[in-house]
């Protein structure tokens, strides 16, 4: 019996995806019949322009050559595999060391409650790296609850949630916000305000504060809603203490190096920044910075010379046992794997056939046909930008879209570009929560299934049926915060305010 469920499984949630792109498909066909099109405004020599955008077919014979020459292509680039095949690396050599159980066994006797807390708070936190924060916490906060004996479905969707609500928030800003801040200029620049410049701590206070609203609001959602759910603990594994602070120094020390190398300026320092840019952002964070390009080489390479050395001090002297910590953490992952190449191929079809782009065209040409201002234009502008998010769930490619007409339409209605773009990444991190097709949902199931037992079945919908209700009250918390932070004319960050 236990079989014929795990079959189930495993062929409902591939036909899920396969039916998703087969829906796109179909509505290609439709919409192209039927002539829907749009126009996307770009900004191309510091003015305006507009371009006819149509739906392309996918079922004519581009369309085929298309969707049988790019499938493979498709998922070579499909980035999310890269960077978790580099993550699991890093991860299985410091697992099979011992160093992992070393590290996480503390927390066995820490609150359920304050765990939740924790793993939220850095789950937000290292949205600083973009992406790759789901790829290090996915498998990392797995093997931590299964480890110390709570459910590891339960940390998985914890992850999940505090990344992807929390990614337009934090700490600090992301690697996103910068690109995004260059589009959020442009476009403030070339109709409203010529000397307006971008600050990435314009909105510093607002995230903050909102951050640890929201991690306390999403900790006591996840222990009343969800936990209860994934109440079974498994057996906690044995460590040994006697190497940590050796390790420990080792670490802190490869940190310093990493630090020092992203200083300019210091002898031998700056290796991993772009010097060919001016700006320290730009050093930081451009196309070519080798650190933004080569963060989760950097993470795994640290976290596997940390294994080795505890390894060596616990009289590991054979490369045995990493290889077989290897072939172990790689276990199970098949069906993630069939599921990324699948969701790599939805991807692709939606980027050719322009179905994503043309709604979205449409939708900023409605905003911007619409005569509101203040809060019910900050509501109208959130909620079309979550619905734009079912098709295009890339937090840039939709601003690109966006931005041109959206920025200069908001600073006519007092509304600042600083917190125009707040509201967008807000918007755009519950929209992700809330559509099947991000790339990283698809991710989360993969992972589920990878240390889900019996006792607990699992599908698309079932976890749907979990997040979306989170995501929803969420959004509804985050409008009411943008809202009253609009209305009380509160400054938002280091020289920023909501209101003009």
């Amino acid at each position: 019996m236990r079989k014929k469920k795990t079959k189930k499984f495993f062929q409902g949630d591939l036909s899920v995806v396969l039916f998703m792109i087969f829906i796109v498909m179909v509505l290609s066909l439709a919409l192209s019949i039927f002539g829907f099109q749009g126009y996307e405004t770009y900004i191309s020599n510091g003015i305006l322009e507009s371009s006819l955008v149509t739906v392309n077919n996918i079922f004519s014979v581009e369309g085929f050559k298309f969707f049988f020459s790019n499938a493979v292509t498709n998922f070579k680039l499909f980035e999310p595999l890269v960077l978790l095949i580099i993550s699991l690396i890093g991860i299985g050599i410091a697992d099979s060391s011992g160093m992992l159980d070393t590290v996480f066994l503390p927390l066995r006797k820490v609150k359920s409650s304050f765990l939740t807390f924790i793993v939220i708070i850095i789950s937000v936190s290292i949205t600083f790296f973009g992406s790759s924060s789901y790829v290090i916490l996915f498998p990392l906060v797995g093997l931590l609850y299964k480890k110390i004996g709570k459910n590891p479905l339960l940390g998985l969707i914890t992850v999940f949630l505090g990344v992807t609500l929390g990614y337009g928030t934090g700490i600090m800003f992301n690697y996103d916000s910068y690109i995004l801040g260059k589009l959020t200029e442009a476009a403030a620049k070339v109709e409203v305000d010529k000397d307006y410049a971008f600050s990435l701590v314009s909105t510093e206070y607002i995230m903050v504060i909102s951050t640890f609203i929201i991690s306390f609001v999403l900790t006591s959602l996840i222990e009343k809603k969800i936990a209860p759910f994934y109440y079974k603990k498994g057996d906690v594994v044995s460590s040994n203490n006697k190497f940590s602070y050796p390790t420990m120094f080792l670490f802190f020390g490869l940190l310093l190096i990493l630090i020092y190398m992203l200083i300019p300026g210091l002898p031998g320092s700056g290796l991993l920044l772009d010097q060919t840019s001016v700006r320290y952002i730009d050093k930081l964070f451009g196309y070519n910075s080798p650190f933004a390009n080569g963060f989760i080489c950097i993470f795994s390479l640290i976290l596997s010379i940390c294994g080795i050395f505890y390894g060596f001090l616990n009289g590991i002297r054979t490369t045995e046992v990493y290889t077989k910590g290897l072939i172990d953490i790689f276990d199970g992952y098949g069906y993630l794997f069939c599921l990324m190449f699948l969701v790599s191929v939805l991807q692709g079809v939606i980027d050719w056939t322009n179905i994503g782009v043309v709604l979205s065209s449409n939708m900023i040409d409605f905003i911007s046909k619409m005569q509101l201002s203040g809060v019910f234009l900050i509501i109208i502008f959130f909620l079309v930008i979550i619905l734009m998010s079912i098709f295009i769930p890339s937090t840039v490619d939709k601003w690109v879209i966006a931005s041109p007409v959206v920025v200069p339409l908001m600073m006519r209605s007092n509304i600042t570009p600083d917190f125009t773009q707040f509201i967008y990444q807000i918007a755009d991190s519950v929209g992700k929560g809330l559509t099947p097709i991000y790339a990283y949902f698809i991710i989360l199931i993969g992972f589920m299934y990878r240390f889900k037992d019996d006792d607990y079945p699992l599908s698309i919908s079932r976890v749907l049926k979990v997040t979306v209700p989170i995501c929803l009250i969420v959004g509804l918390l985050w409008l009411l915060i943008l809202a009253l932070w609009y209305i009380s004319g509160m400054p938002i960050g280091l020289g920023g305010y909501s209101a003009l």
